[in-house]
Parts: structure tokens; C-alpha cells; sequence
């Protein structure tokens, strides 16, 4: 079973992919994030920002 769950952030244009991931740990592992309802995660590794969507198998 996934797991969805959006965050929003106001960032620049010039933020890294590397940045985002990092304020969303943050943003996952802070007091008040949810809970038991969240997976834990402990690294960025643990999750990804986005996920392709497929139609009829090809990437849109």
C-alpha cells in the first residue's frame, strides 16, 4: 500500500530538487507531522517528491 501526502512549499525558481527533498524531511520527521498516520522516514532516500504518471504505459 502507498502512502500520499501533500506538502506544500513556497520556494524560488532556483531551488535544487535536493533542497525540496531536504524541507520535505524536515517537514516529515518535525513534531506534529502526523503521527502514527505517517511512515516513518529518516532519510531522503526513504521517499520520493513526485511519480511519473502513465497512460496506456507511456509516461505523461
Amino acid at each position: 500500500k502507498a502512502h500520499r501526502l501533500t506538502i506544500f512549499f513556497m520556494v524560488s525558481q532556483s531551488s535544487t530538487v535536493a533542497a525540496l527533498k531536504g524541507e520535505a524531511l524536515s517537514a516529515l520527521t518535525s513534531e506534529g507531522s502526523g503521527g502514527e498516520r505517517l511512515p516513518r522516514v529518516k532519510a531522503t532516500s526513504d521517499f520520493e517528491l513526485c511519480r511519473a504518471v502513465k497512460d496506456k504505459g507511456r509516461s505523461t
